[in-house]
Protein backbone atom coordinates (compact mmCIF):
# COMPACT_ATOMS: atom_id res chain seq x y z
CA UNK A 1 0.00 0.00 0.00
CA UNK A 2 1.47 3.09 -1.49
CA UNK A 3 2.09 6.16 1.14
CA UNK A 4 2.44 9.72 0.09
CA UNK A 5 5.69 9.28 -1.55
CA UNK A 6 6.30 12.40 -4.23
CA UNK A 7 5.77 14.80 -0.96
CA UNK A 8 8.69 15.89 -1.16
CA UNK A 9 9.76 19.87 -1.27
CA UNK A 10 9.52 19.72 -5.29
CA UNK A 11 5.69 18.61 -5.00
CA UNK A 12 4.96 20.99 -2.01
CA UNK A 13 6.62 24.28 -3.77
CA UNK A 14 4.43 23.35 -7.06
CA UNK A 15 1.75 22.64 -4.47
CA UNK A 16 2.27 26.52 -3.33
CA UNK A 17 2.58 28.20 -6.66
CA UNK A 18 -0.37 26.33 -8.29
CA UNK A 19 -2.72 27.88 -5.19
CA UNK A 20 -1.18 31.25 -5.41
CA UNK A 21 -2.00 31.35 -9.47
CA UNK A 22 -4.97 29.96 -8.17
CA UNK A 23 -5.95 32.23 -6.20
CA UNK A 24 -4.62 35.09 -7.84
CA UNK A 25 -7.00 34.44 -10.43
CA UNK A 26 -10.00 34.14 -8.65
CA UNK A 27 -9.31 37.36 -6.39
CA UNK A 28 -9.52 39.72 -9.93
CA UNK A 29 -13.00 37.44 -10.71
CA UNK A 30 -15.31 37.00 -7.93
CA UNK A 31 -16.76 40.00 -8.04
CA UNK A 32 -18.68 39.17 -11.47
CA UNK A 33 -20.57 36.20 -10.49
CA UNK A 34 -24.33 37.09 -9.41
CA UNK A 35 -26.49 35.13 -6.36
CA UNK A 36 -27.25 31.89 -7.16
CA UNK A 37 -30.86 30.63 -6.21
CA UNK A 38 -29.66 28.37 -3.20
CA UNK A 39 -27.33 30.79 -1.49
CA UNK A 40 -29.60 32.97 0.24
CA UNK A 41 -31.50 30.43 2.20
CA UNK A 42 -28.51 28.63 2.74
CA UNK A 43 -27.09 31.45 4.72
CA UNK A 44 -29.95 31.70 6.40
CA UNK A 45 -30.27 28.34 7.72
CA UNK A 46 -26.54 28.65 8.86
CA UNK A 47 -27.53 31.95 11.22
CA UNK A 48 -30.19 29.90 11.76
CA UNK A 49 -28.35 27.05 13.50
CA UNK A 50 -25.88 29.00 14.82
CA UNK A 51 -28.34 30.44 17.15
CA UNK A 52 -28.63 27.51 18.78
CA UNK A 53 -25.24 27.86 20.72
CA UNK A 54 -26.27 30.85 22.24
CA UNK A 55 -29.56 29.48 23.14
CA UNK A 56 -28.77 25.46 23.37
CA UNK A 57 -32.29 24.74 24.88
CA UNK A 58 -34.33 26.80 22.49
CA UNK A 59 -34.14 24.64 18.83
CA UNK A 60 -34.03 27.43 16.50
CA UNK A 61 -37.07 28.43 13.89
CA UNK A 62 -35.69 27.49 10.53
CA UNK A 63 -37.02 29.86 8.02
CA UNK A 64 -36.51 28.29 4.78
CA UNK A 65 -39.97 27.98 2.96
CA UNK A 66 -39.66 24.82 1.85
CA UNK A 67 -38.72 23.36 5.45
CA UNK A 68 -36.40 20.82 4.25
CA UNK A 69 -33.31 22.67 5.09
CA UNK A 70 -32.84 21.52 8.76
CA UNK A 71 -32.04 17.59 7.06
CA UNK A 72 -29.47 19.31 5.83
CA UNK A 73 -26.05 19.28 7.15
CA UNK A 74 -24.96 22.84 8.39
CA UNK A 75 -21.42 22.58 9.69
CA UNK A 76 -20.34 24.60 6.38
CA UNK A 77 -23.05 27.21 6.31
CA UNK A 78 -22.24 27.59 10.24
CA UNK A 79 -18.83 27.86 9.99
CA UNK A 80 -19.87 30.97 7.74
CA UNK A 81 -22.23 32.55 9.94
CA UNK A 82 -19.51 32.52 12.95
CA UNK A 83 -16.97 34.08 10.48
CA UNK A 84 -19.72 37.01 9.18
CA UNK A 85 -20.30 37.43 13.03
CA UNK A 86 -16.84 37.09 14.48
CA UNK A 87 -15.34 40.07 11.26
CA UNK A 88 -18.61 41.40 10.36
CA UNK A 89 -18.45 40.28 6.85
CA UNK A 90 -21.28 41.72 4.49
CA UNK A 91 -22.38 40.97 0.97
CA UNK A 92 -22.25 38.07 -1.74
CA UNK A 93 -18.85 38.90 -2.66
CA UNK A 94 -17.45 37.73 0.26
CA UNK A 95 -19.33 34.79 0.26
CA UNK A 96 -18.55 33.75 -2.87
CA UNK A 97 -14.53 34.28 -2.53
CA UNK A 98 -15.17 32.36 0.98
CA UNK A 99 -16.91 28.79 -1.21
CA UNK A 100 -13.91 29.84 -3.64
CA UNK A 101 -11.40 29.52 -0.98
CA UNK A 102 -12.93 26.47 0.57
CA UNK A 103 -12.66 25.21 -3.51
CA UNK A 104 -8.67 25.82 -3.26
CA UNK A 105 -8.85 23.63 -0.29
CA UNK A 106 -10.22 20.90 -2.71
CA UNK A 107 -7.43 21.09 -4.89
CA UNK A 108 -5.07 20.81 -2.82
CA UNK A 109 -6.53 17.74 -1.18
CA UNK A 110 -6.73 16.13 -4.64
CA UNK A 111 -2.86 17.23 -5.63
CA UNK A 112 -1.82 15.77 -1.79
CA UNK A 113 -4.06 12.47 -2.97
CA UNK A 114 -2.50 12.41 -6.22
CA UNK A 115 0.93 12.04 -4.96
CA UNK A 116 -0.16 8.84 -3.18
CA UNK A 117 -0.16 7.06 -6.58
CA UNK A 118 1.74 9.64 -8.97
CA UNK A 119 4.94 11.34 -9.95
CA UNK A 120 5.24 15.22 -9.77
CA UNK A 121 4.86 15.63 -13.87
CA UNK A 122 1.49 13.33 -13.21
CA UNK A 123 0.04 15.06 -10.11
CA UNK A 124 0.51 18.40 -11.81
CA UNK A 125 -0.58 17.88 -14.81
CA UNK A 126 -3.85 15.84 -13.54
CA UNK A 127 -4.55 18.93 -11.18
CA UNK A 128 -4.52 21.26 -13.70
CA UNK A 129 -6.82 19.31 -15.91
CA UNK A 130 -9.03 19.28 -12.59
CA UNK A 131 -8.31 22.92 -12.05
CA UNK A 132 -9.49 23.91 -15.60
CA UNK A 133 -12.85 22.68 -15.79
CA UNK A 134 -15.18 25.50 -16.68
CA UNK A 135 -17.76 23.66 -14.59
CA UNK A 136 -15.87 23.34 -11.65
CA UNK A 137 -14.43 26.70 -12.07
CA UNK A 138 -18.05 28.33 -12.16
CA UNK A 139 -19.45 26.21 -8.98
CA UNK A 140 -16.71 27.51 -6.98
CA UNK A 141 -17.93 30.81 -6.79
CA UNK A 142 -21.60 30.10 -6.33
CA UNK A 143 -21.75 26.97 -4.97
CA UNK A 144 -22.12 27.15 -0.96
CA UNK A 145 -23.34 23.02 -1.08
CA UNK A 146 -21.46 20.72 -3.71
CA UNK A 147 -18.26 22.77 -3.91
CA UNK A 148 -17.65 22.71 -0.23
CA UNK A 149 -18.77 19.14 0.42
CA UNK A 150 -16.33 17.62 -2.64
CA UNK A 151 -14.03 19.54 -0.44
CA UNK A 152 -14.62 18.38 3.17
CA UNK A 153 -14.98 14.46 1.03
CA UNK A 154 -11.69 14.70 0.05
CA UNK A 155 -9.77 16.03 2.98
CA UNK A 156 -11.41 13.05 4.66
CA UNK A 157 -9.60 10.69 2.05
CA UNK A 158 -6.40 12.56 2.78
CA UNK A 159 -7.03 12.62 6.73
CA UNK A 160 -7.93 8.40 6.57
CA UNK A 161 -4.89 7.64 4.25
CA UNK A 162 -2.80 9.51 6.57
CA UNK A 163 -4.11 7.73 9.61
CA UNK A 164 -4.08 4.76 7.67
CA UNK A 165 -0.41 5.01 6.56
CA UNK A 166 0.92 6.19 10.76
CA UNK A 167 -1.04 3.28 12.48
CA UNK A 168 1.38 0.59 11.30
CA UNK A 169 3.88 2.35 13.45
CA UNK A 170 1.62 4.20 16.38
CA UNK A 171 2.26 3.49 19.83
CA UNK A 172 1.03 4.30 23.07
CA UNK A 173 -0.71 7.34 23.34
CA UNK A 174 -0.41 8.00 19.28
CA UNK A 175 -2.79 5.17 19.11
CA UNK A 176 -5.80 6.76 20.62
CA UNK A 177 -4.39 10.89 19.13
CA UNK A 178 -3.96 9.20 15.88
CA UNK A 179 -7.84 8.90 14.48
CA UNK A 180 -8.74 12.38 16.52
CA UNK A 181 -8.38 14.73 13.67
CA UNK A 182 -9.56 12.40 10.88
CA UNK A 183 -12.34 11.46 12.70
CA UNK A 184 -13.21 15.23 13.23
CA UNK A 185 -13.21 15.97 9.76
CA UNK A 186 -14.85 13.40 8.57
CA UNK A 187 -17.87 13.92 10.85
CA UNK A 188 -17.68 17.54 10.04
CA UNK A 189 -17.80 16.51 6.32
CA UNK A 190 -20.91 14.38 7.57
CA UNK A 191 -22.60 17.28 8.91
CA UNK A 192 -21.97 18.80 5.28
CA UNK A 193 -23.50 16.24 3.15
CA UNK A 194 -25.15 13.02 4.91
CA UNK A 195 -23.28 10.85 2.41
CA UNK A 196 -19.92 11.79 3.59
CA UNK A 197 -19.57 8.27 5.40
CA UNK A 198 -19.07 6.52 2.52
CA UNK A 199 -15.49 8.11 2.94
CA UNK A 200 -15.03 6.48 6.22
CA UNK A 201 -16.35 3.14 4.86
CA UNK A 202 -13.39 3.47 2.26
CA UNK A 203 -10.92 4.27 4.81
CA UNK A 204 -11.85 1.97 7.10
CA UNK A 205 -12.10 -0.37 4.64
CA UNK A 206 -8.64 -0.11 3.56
CA UNK A 207 -7.39 -0.44 6.77
CA UNK A 208 -8.76 -3.73 7.22
CA UNK A 209 -7.12 -4.96 4.56
CA UNK A 210 -4.18 -3.18 5.53
CA UNK A 211 -3.67 -3.75 9.38
CA UNK A 212 -6.28 -6.88 9.97
CA UNK A 213 -7.93 -6.83 13.39
CA UNK A 214 -4.97 -4.05 14.84
CA UNK A 215 -7.26 -1.46 12.68
CA UNK A 216 -10.26 -2.47 14.66
CA UNK A 217 -9.29 -0.06 18.03
CA UNK A 218 -8.38 2.85 15.23
CA UNK A 219 -11.57 2.88 13.75
CA UNK A 220 -13.74 2.41 16.77
CA UNK A 221 -11.93 5.97 17.96
CA UNK A 222 -12.11 7.49 14.87
CA UNK A 223 -16.14 6.81 13.89
CA UNK A 224 -16.90 7.93 17.92
CA UNK A 225 -15.11 10.84 17.25
CA UNK A 226 -16.85 11.34 13.84
CA UNK A 227 -20.16 11.16 15.82
CA UNK A 228 -19.32 13.52 18.14
CA UNK A 229 -18.27 15.76 15.86
CA UNK A 230 -21.76 15.51 13.92
CA UNK A 231 -23.43 15.96 16.95
CA UNK A 232 -22.01 18.91 18.20
CA UNK A 233 -22.30 20.74 14.59
CA UNK A 234 -25.87 19.77 13.75
CA UNK A 235 -28.36 21.52 16.08
CA UNK A 236 -31.19 20.02 14.74
CA UNK A 237 -29.68 16.28 15.80
CA UNK A 238 -29.69 17.57 19.51
CA UNK A 239 -32.91 16.95 20.61
CA UNK A 240 -33.28 13.06 19.19
CA UNK A 241 -29.88 12.09 17.21
CA UNK A 242 -30.98 8.91 15.96
CA UNK A 243 -33.88 9.30 14.92
CA UNK A 244 -33.23 12.84 13.07
CA UNK A 245 -30.31 11.04 12.04
CA UNK A 246 -32.63 8.48 10.25
CA UNK A 247 -35.01 11.14 8.79
CA UNK A 248 -32.22 13.14 7.16
CA UNK A 249 -30.83 10.10 5.50
CA UNK A 250 -34.39 9.29 4.52
CA UNK A 251 -35.15 12.69 3.18
CA UNK A 252 -31.86 13.45 1.60
CA UNK A 253 -31.74 10.21 -0.18
CA UNK A 254 -35.15 11.27 -1.84
CA UNK A 255 -35.27 14.55 -1.85
CA UNK A 256 -38.79 15.99 -2.45
CA UNK A 257 -38.06 18.09 -5.93
CA UNK A 258 -41.48 18.57 -7.93
CA UNK A 259 -39.83 20.45 -10.96
CA UNK A 260 -39.46 19.04 -13.68
CA UNK A 261 -35.99 18.72 -15.62
CA UNK A 262 -34.67 19.61 -19.18
CA UNK A 263 -32.69 16.84 -21.04
CA UNK A 264 -31.43 16.24 -24.21
CA UNK A 265 -34.74 18.38 -25.54
CA UNK A 266 -37.36 16.19 -23.14
CA UNK A 267 -38.73 17.52 -19.69
CA UNK A 268 -38.82 14.50 -17.47
CA UNK A 269 -40.18 14.52 -13.65
CA UNK A 270 -36.99 14.49 -11.68
CA UNK A 271 -37.63 11.16 -10.09
CA UNK A 272 -38.35 9.80 -13.92
CA UNK A 273 -35.13 10.49 -15.18
CA UNK A 274 -33.46 7.92 -17.80
CA UNK A 275 -30.62 5.95 -16.59
CA UNK A 276 -28.44 7.74 -19.31
CA UNK A 277 -29.15 11.03 -17.66
CA UNK A 278 -25.94 10.86 -15.41
CA UNK A 279 -23.43 9.42 -17.73
CA UNK A 280 -23.76 11.19 -20.55
CA UNK A 281 -24.08 14.40 -18.86
CA UNK A 282 -20.63 13.66 -17.56
CA UNK A 283 -20.12 12.94 -21.31
CA UNK A 284 -20.51 16.40 -22.52
CA UNK A 285 -19.60 18.59 -19.53
CA UNK A 286 -16.00 18.14 -19.13
CA UNK A 287 -13.69 18.84 -21.60
CA UNK A 288 -12.80 16.78 -24.15
CA UNK A 289 -9.22 16.25 -23.21
CA UNK A 290 -10.65 14.77 -20.05
CA UNK A 291 -13.15 12.37 -22.06
CA UNK A 292 -9.70 11.13 -24.08
CA UNK A 293 -7.96 10.86 -21.01
CA UNK A 294 -10.29 9.46 -18.52
CA UNK A 295 -10.94 6.49 -21.25
CA UNK A 296 -7.49 6.02 -22.08
CA UNK A 297 -7.07 5.45 -17.87
CA UNK A 298 -9.51 2.91 -17.79
CA UNK A 299 -7.71 0.84 -20.69
CA UNK A 300 -4.50 1.20 -18.75
CA UNK A 301 -6.15 0.23 -15.77
CA UNK A 302 -7.69 -3.08 -17.12
CA UNK A 303 -4.44 -3.49 -18.31
CA UNK A 304 -3.05 -2.94 -15.36
CA UNK A 305 -5.16 -4.96 -13.97
CA UNK A 306 -4.87 -7.78 -16.10
CA UNK A 307 -0.90 -7.83 -16.18
CA UNK A 308 -1.13 -7.78 -12.09
CA UNK A 309 0.80 -4.32 -11.87
CA UNK A 310 -1.79 -2.09 -10.19
CA UNK A 311 -1.78 -0.76 -6.72
CA UNK A 312 -4.64 -2.72 -5.21
CA UNK A 313 -5.41 0.36 -2.88
CA UNK A 314 -6.28 2.38 -5.86
CA UNK A 315 -8.43 -0.14 -7.54
CA UNK A 316 -10.40 -0.47 -4.53
CA UNK A 317 -10.77 3.10 -4.13
CA UNK A 318 -11.80 3.84 -7.23
CA UNK A 319 -14.55 1.23 -6.78
CA UNK A 320 -16.17 2.61 -3.33
CA UNK A 321 -15.48 6.32 -4.47
CA UNK A 322 -16.42 6.38 -8.00
CA UNK A 323 -18.24 3.27 -9.36
CA UNK A 324 -20.33 1.57 -6.90
CA UNK A 325 -22.15 5.22 -6.53
CA UNK A 326 -22.17 5.60 -9.83
CA UNK A 327 -23.86 2.19 -10.72
CA UNK A 328 -26.36 3.07 -7.62
CA UNK A 329 -27.43 6.30 -9.96
CA UNK A 330 -27.91 4.01 -13.34
CA UNK A 331 -30.09 1.45 -11.34
CA UNK A 332 -31.81 3.15 -8.60
CA UNK A 333 -33.10 6.28 -10.58
CA UNK A 334 -32.56 8.64 -7.78
CA UNK A 335 -34.48 12.18 -7.89
CA UNK A 336 -32.03 14.54 -9.64
CA UNK A 337 -32.25 18.41 -10.46
CA UNK A 338 -29.72 20.89 -11.92
CA UNK A 339 -27.93 18.77 -13.98
CA UNK A 340 -25.22 16.40 -11.34
CA UNK A 341 -24.42 19.28 -9.03
CA UNK A 342 -25.25 16.84 -5.98
CA UNK A 343 -22.85 14.09 -7.50
CA UNK A 344 -19.65 16.41 -7.85
CA UNK A 345 -18.10 14.76 -5.28
CA UNK A 346 -17.70 11.44 -7.05
CA UNK A 347 -16.17 13.52 -10.35
CA UNK A 348 -12.30 13.51 -8.65
CA UNK A 349 -11.46 10.07 -9.81
CA UNK A 350 -12.38 10.92 -12.97
CA UNK A 351 -9.19 12.72 -13.52
CA UNK A 352 -7.49 10.05 -11.38
CA UNK A 353 -8.14 7.99 -14.41
CA UNK A 354 -7.04 11.19 -16.19
CA UNK A 355 -3.80 10.79 -14.76
CA UNK A 356 -3.32 7.13 -14.49
CA UNK A 357 -3.28 7.41 -18.77
CA UNK A 358 -0.83 10.59 -18.40
CA UNK A 359 0.95 8.83 -16.48
CA UNK A 360 1.98 5.87 -19.01
CA UNK A 361 1.93 8.89 -21.56
CA UNK A 362 5.03 10.50 -19.30
CA UNK A 363 6.45 7.18 -19.29
CA UNK A 364 6.95 6.94 -23.29
CA UNK A 365 7.49 10.79 -23.84
CA UNK A 366 9.87 11.61 -20.95
CA UNK A 367 10.76 14.74 -21.92
CA UNK A 368 10.02 18.01 -20.16
CA UNK A 369 9.31 19.76 -23.12
CA UNK A 370 6.83 17.35 -24.46
CA UNK A 371 5.15 17.41 -21.56
CA UNK A 372 4.85 21.01 -21.00
CA UNK A 373 3.29 20.68 -24.60
CA UNK A 374 0.89 17.68 -23.35
CA UNK A 375 -0.03 18.92 -20.25
CA UNK A 376 -1.02 22.74 -22.15
CA UNK A 377 -3.48 21.03 -24.80
CA UNK A 378 -4.96 19.39 -22.47
CA UNK A 379 -5.79 22.13 -20.04
CA UNK A 380 -6.25 24.98 -22.93
CA UNK A 381 -9.66 23.83 -23.79
CA UNK A 382 -10.96 24.52 -20.55
CA UNK A 383 -9.06 27.70 -20.26
CA UNK A 384 -10.65 29.52 -23.38
CA UNK A 385 -13.96 28.27 -22.52
CA UNK A 386 -14.05 29.62 -18.66
CA UNK A 387 -12.90 32.97 -20.26
CA UNK A 388 -15.92 32.80 -22.80
CA UNK A 389 -18.32 31.82 -20.67
CA UNK A 390 -17.62 33.81 -17.87
CA UNK A 391 -19.30 34.54 -15.19
CA UNK A 392 -21.31 31.53 -16.18
CA UNK A 393 -18.96 28.76 -16.51
CA UNK A 394 -20.74 26.47 -14.39
CA UNK A 395 -23.06 26.28 -18.14
CA UNK A 396 -20.27 24.64 -19.95
CA UNK A 397 -20.86 21.78 -22.54
CA UNK A 398 -18.37 20.34 -24.43
CA UNK A 399 -18.46 19.71 -28.58
CA UNK A 400 -19.98 16.78 -28.06
CA UNK A 401 -23.12 18.49 -27.09
CA UNK A 402 -23.89 20.42 -29.93
CA UNK A 403 -26.52 23.05 -30.19
CA UNK A 404 -27.60 22.90 -26.12
CA UNK A 405 -30.20 26.13 -26.12
CA UNK A 406 -33.82 24.17 -25.52
CA UNK A 407 -32.08 20.70 -24.72
CA UNK A 408 -29.83 21.16 -21.43
CA UNK A 409 -30.27 23.39 -18.62
CA UNK A 410 -28.24 26.43 -18.39
CA UNK A 411 -28.32 29.30 -16.25
CA UNK A 412 -30.58 26.52 -13.41
CA UNK A 413 -29.38 28.92 -10.82
CA UNK A 414 -30.36 32.20 -11.86
CA UNK A 415 -26.97 33.75 -11.47
CA UNK A 416 -27.94 36.14 -14.41
CA UNK A 417 -30.34 37.96 -12.58
CA UNK A 418 -26.89 39.86 -11.17
CA UNK A 419 -26.32 41.21 -14.86
CA UNK A 420 -30.27 41.76 -15.53
CA UNK A 421 -30.32 44.29 -12.20
CA UNK A 422 -26.82 46.16 -14.00
CA UNK A 423 -29.35 46.76 -17.36
CA UNK A 424 -32.31 48.11 -14.98
CA UNK A 425 -30.04 50.46 -12.42
CA UNK A 426 -28.62 52.10 -16.17
CA UNK A 427 -31.71 52.34 -17.53
CA UNK A 428 -35.04 52.32 -15.22
CA UNK A 429 -35.79 55.82 -14.25
CA UNK A 430 -36.76 56.94 -11.06
CA UNK A 431 -39.22 54.43 -8.95
CA UNK A 432 -39.75 52.16 -11.74
CA UNK A 433 -41.67 48.77 -11.04
CA UNK A 434 -39.93 45.44 -12.02
CA UNK A 435 -42.28 42.28 -12.52
CA UNK A 436 -39.99 38.73 -11.95
CA UNK A 437 -41.17 35.71 -14.01
CA UNK A 438 -41.10 33.40 -12.53
CA UNK A 439 -38.75 35.02 -9.45
CA UNK A 440 -35.77 36.71 -8.87
CA UNK A 441 -32.41 37.20 -6.82
CA UNK A 442 -32.21 41.46 -7.08
CA UNK A 443 -32.27 42.14 -3.26
CA UNK A 444 -28.96 42.40 -3.39
CA UNK A 445 -28.15 44.16 -6.56
CA UNK A 446 -31.38 46.28 -7.26
CA UNK A 447 -31.13 50.47 -7.07
CA UNK A 448 -32.95 51.29 -3.72
CA UNK A 449 -35.01 53.10 -5.43
CA UNK A 450 -36.72 51.08 -7.84
CA UNK A 451 -39.74 48.49 -6.66
CA UNK A 452 -40.30 44.83 -7.05
CA UNK A 453 -43.62 43.14 -8.09
CA UNK A 454 -43.41 39.46 -7.19
CA UNK A 455 -46.64 38.73 -9.48
CA UNK A 456 -44.52 38.08 -12.15
CA UNK A 457 -46.21 40.87 -14.81
CA UNK A 458 -48.62 43.56 -13.79
CA UNK A 459 -50.16 46.36 -14.81
CA UNK A 460 -47.70 49.03 -13.00
CA UNK A 461 -44.82 47.09 -14.44
CA UNK A 462 -41.94 49.16 -16.50
CA UNK A 463 -39.80 46.23 -17.36
CA UNK A 464 -39.97 42.10 -16.97
CA UNK A 465 -36.98 39.87 -16.11
CA UNK A 466 -37.85 36.99 -17.80
CA UNK A 467 -36.01 33.79 -16.58
CA UNK A 468 -35.68 31.22 -19.86
CA UNK A 469 -36.64 28.13 -17.61
CA UNK A 470 -39.43 25.70 -17.87
CA UNK A 471 -40.57 27.38 -20.56
CA UNK A 472 -41.48 30.46 -18.48
CA UNK A 473 -40.63 33.06 -21.53
CA UNK A 474 -43.79 31.42 -23.27
CA UNK A 475 -46.00 33.27 -21.05
CA UNK A 476 -48.59 35.11 -23.04
CA UNK A 477 -48.56 37.83 -20.61
CA UNK A 478 -44.95 38.94 -21.22
CA UNK A 479 -46.22 41.13 -24.26
CA UNK A 480 -43.21 43.75 -23.53
CA UNK A 481 -41.12 45.13 -26.11
CA UNK A 482 -37.34 43.15 -25.72
CA UNK A 483 -34.53 45.47 -24.94
CA UNK A 484 -31.60 43.22 -23.09
CA UNK A 485 -30.78 39.25 -23.41
CA UNK A 486 -28.45 37.25 -21.55
CA UNK A 487 -27.48 34.45 -22.40
CA UNK A 488 -23.78 32.14 -23.39
CA UNK A 489 -23.04 29.46 -26.08
CA UNK A 490 -26.15 29.88 -28.29
CA UNK A 491 -28.59 29.79 -25.40
CA UNK A 492 -30.40 32.44 -23.64
CA UNK A 493 -30.50 32.59 -20.34
CA UNK A 494 -32.77 35.54 -19.12
CA UNK A 495 -34.64 38.20 -21.34
CA UNK A 496 -35.89 41.76 -20.66
CA UNK A 497 -38.66 43.38 -21.73
CA UNK A 498 -39.70 47.41 -21.43
CA UNK A 499 -43.88 47.03 -20.91
CA UNK A 500 -46.38 49.21 -22.89
CA UNK A 501 -48.72 49.32 -20.00
CA UNK A 502 -47.49 52.03 -18.24
CA UNK A 503 -46.47 56.00 -19.93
Amino acid sequence: MNKFPYSGNFSLITLIILLSVTLGTGLLTFKSYGTSWDELSSYDYGRDAFSAYSHPAVEPVYTDSDGVLQYYGPAYFITGAALIKTFGWRGYNIRHLFNFLTYLLAVAAFYILLTRWFKPATTLAATLLFISQPLFWGHAFINPKDIPFMAFFLVSLVCGFWMNDKSETATGWQRILLPIIPGLVLGYATSTRIIAPLAGILISFLALYRLRMKAIPFLVIYWITAMIAVYATWPFLWPNPIDRFIASLRIMSSFPWNNKVLFDGIYYKSSDLPRSYLPKLMALQFTEPVLLFSFAGVAVLAWKTWQKKIDIVLLITLFIWFLAPLAWVIISRPTMYDNFRQFLFIMPPVFILCAIALDELFVRYSGPKIQILLIFLAVIPGVVAGIRLHPYEYVYYNSLAGNIAGRYETDYWATSFREATDYINKNAPQMAVVSIGPWGLLQEFLRPDLQIDRNEVSENSDYVIIFNRWDYEKNLAFNGKPVYSIGRAGAVFLVIQHMPYRK
